[in-house]
């Protein structure tokens, strides 16, 4: 229902009921007076969402008069699904969340790990980048709010986004530090809890902000913004302390962070590496002669480094980043003979193992539309979940305005162990992409405009008068049902806060 085009979803009273905070609200209401505060709670503010009723010939007509009425949204929701390889216990954390809000998210087994990948595009923030002010012309003209820019408006909706899938490992790209030095969480912790840090400094003030999850961070610059002598931009590696340790870290090639990790809650090891090369920031800032080349030049070095410390142990590998070129060119250009360690690994990219390919991840100037972002993992991997692409393609205010923080797409791969993989899960390379796709003609009341209460984890957001499209749908392939919606990365359907509801 949610995959086909021209649908906007209906929600019935007894679908906001699931929802915590407004099920309680209800509760201080006779059951006959539901409907009159549904009706007036859409007419107090403006909001997406409109009162949807059904009524019989003859009925009296008006929100007042509905016994039964619902919500539909005003607009097309863009979704964005979580697409999974087949029926698999380590997904349960992503598709069936606890129901009480003070729970959380159950625990990943110890043989798998959620991954996230993000560039954040700090530069956004930033007057003096050359990408904020090519935005200009858009604020000027009302295209785009200054405030949709301000790193303390992003930085929350970033939170939001990472924190929803409670992962084990975040790569982020594109993040903004004050002093061109590598940095570590663990090693100088009073760096990063100085009282008076100046705002520029988004690595320190996003790790104070998932820090409260028991997130520790390493972060290494790439190159300073032009004309500036303290402002810098770089890659850092967040990890989940309470399920990984930190054996060691290092950086390459002035584009890359890498760190060993040590399972805490098993007896694996996995290499992962951040990367995003100098060379895309150029052309991202508009310099139309940088070369894909150009990228991947950089790219083989940090990989030799790579592969030279993954040969020295048993490990998993996996390398996160904004490449700057779409991977079908970065693992054809690793893969030649100046470059022979690329077959040690065997990279593969999570998306194109279980879609048959690798959607458009973003809108930035010169490479919209392409697929730059991605998560590469090794051989002793499967890739059992990641998170698709989005349908609709926009231009780079509108894409921004619509509520995403960044001007590229969060990426997210839920990868196992193959030695410690259970039994009977199934491994990604031998799955058909169809087994990961929800017809959108499976149900007939979605076919005629009606919303069942698998639309419902929606409705938090909608309530509060959020009209956003940055959504996104988790979608169990084993059971074909819907399980939840997210709007600008705040969970209502999979994270803290959220409730799960089949659509039937």
């Amino acid at each position: 229902y949610l995959r086909s085009s021209g649908h906007r979803p209906v929600f019935q009273l007894k679908d906001l009921f699931l929802l915590p905070r407004i099920g309680r609200l209800f509760e201080q209401y006779e059951p006959f007076a539901h409907p009159w505060l549904l009706s007036a709670a859409l007419q107090a503010h403006e909001m997406p969402v409109r009162l949807w009723t059904k009524l019989a010939p003859g009925a009296p007509r008006g929100a007042w008069a509905a016994d039964q009425p619902a919500m539909q949204l005003t607009y097309v929701p863009n979704l964005r699904f979580i697409e999974a390889a087949g029926p698999c216990k380590e997904l349960e954390p992503l598709l069936c969340p606890a129901e009480d809000p003070a729970i959380g998210l159950p625990t990943m087994p110890s043989h798998a790990v959620c991954v996230l990948s993000y560039s954040v595009s700090s530069d956004l923030s930033n007057p003096q980048s050359p990408k904020a002010k090519a935005l200009n012309d858009d604020i000027l003209t009302s295209t785009l709010s200054h405030a949709t820019l301000q790193w303390e408006v992003r930085q929350k909706q970033i939170r939001r986004q990472l924190m929803m899938y409670d992962a084990d490992l975040i790569c982020i790209q594109g993040l903004q530090s004050v002093g061109f030095a590598e940095r570590s969480s663990e090693m100088e912790p009073g760096w990063f809890a100085f009282e008076a840090e100046p705002a520029a400094n988004h690595l320190v003030h996003l790790y104070r902000s998932v820090s409260t999850e028991n997130y520790g961070v390493v972060f290494a610059p790439t190159l300073k913004l032009p004309g500036s002598d303290v402002t810098c931009f770089g890659n850092a590696i967040f990890w989940k302390r309470s399920r990984w340790q930190l054996e060691r870290q290092w950086s390459s090639q002035r584009s890359s962070i890498s760190a060993e990790l040590l399972s805490r809650t098993g007896s694996w090891r996995i290499l992962v590496c951040s990367t995003k090369p100098a060379a895309s920031y150029a052309r991202e800032w508009g310099d139309v002669k940088v070369a894909d080349s150009d990228m991947t030049e950089n790219l083989k070095g940090v990989h030799t480094e790579f592969a030279k410390t993954a040969a020295e142990s048993d490990v998993r590998c996996v390398w996160c980043g904004d490449f700057g070129t779409e991977p079908r060119i970065l693992l054809r250009d690793l893969a030649s003979d100046d470059a022979p360690d690329a077959a040690k690994i065997g990279w593969r990219t999570a998306s194109a193992a279980l879609l048959n390919d690798d959607p458009w991840t973003t809108v930035a100037s010169q490479n919209h539309g392409k697929a730059t972002d991605a998560i590469l993992y090794g051989d002793g991997l499967d890739v059992l979940g990641v998170l698709g692409g989005l349908p609709n393609l926009v231009n780079h205010a509108d894409f921004l305005s619509s509520g995403y923080p960044s001007d590229h797409l969060l990426q997210l791969a839920v990868l196992a162990n193959e030695t410690d993989q259970v039994k009977g899960s199934p491994a990604s390379k031998h799955q058909s992409s169809n087994a990961a796709c929800c017809s959108s003609g499976s149900n007939s009341m979605g076919n005629q405009g009606y919303g069942g209460s698998g639309a419902s984890a929606a409705t938090a957001d909608v309530m509060q008068g959020r009209k956003n499209h940055g959504d996104s749908v988790v979608v169990d392939a084993s059971r074909n049902g819907v399980r939840g919606v997210s709007v600008d990365g705040e969970s209502t359907g999979i994270g803290k806060g959220g409730a799960s509801h089949k659509f039937q």
